[in-house]
């Protein structure tokens, strides 16, 4: 999506003309629970980050919304690195799907069948993709 339409919104993006995936966290008071949002909805439309947040105190209020802008619900004390580690997932995806490199194309084709608690799994600290135990899956 071009960030030109994400800051017309009135998001930040990076020095980029293109980013594969916008996402934002929110947490409870305690941050014991974290919900992960993207702004962009199917059709295209960027919601302000306003309105992002009204979403996610709904959310988090255990209330249904009416948009299709959730990414993840995350509870415990470690709610937050959750999240945080899930939109990198997500976006490390995202890049190899558009990638040049056929390998990573067909690794992002791979993990986009996983459900949403095999990819909560994967790890990206050290590069190397884990579940219960350690692959050979390479997502750089």
């Amino acid at each position: 999506m071009p960030n030109e339409k994400i800051q017309k919104a009135g998001w930040e993006t990076e020095d980029t003309d293109y980013s594969p995936i916008y996402s934002s966290h929110y947490s409870n008071e305690d941050g014991t629970e974290t919900v992960l949002l993207t702004p962009v909805l199917p059709d295209g439309t960027v919601l302000s980050p306003e309105q992002l947040s009204e979403y996610a105190k709904e959310l988090l209020n255990g209330q249904e919304i009416d948009a299709d802008v959730q990414l993840g619900m995350f509870a415990g004390e470690d709610s937050i690195e959750q999240a945080e580690n899930y939109a990198q997932v997500l976006s490390a995806i995202q890049e190899q799907r558009y990638s040049d490199d056929e390998t990573q194309q067909n690794t992002a084709e791979a993990l986009g069948s996983y459900t949403a608690e095999q990819l909560r799994d994967i790890d990206l600290s050290d590069g190397q993709w884990s579940e219960g135990g350690r692959k050979n899956l390479k997502i750089t």
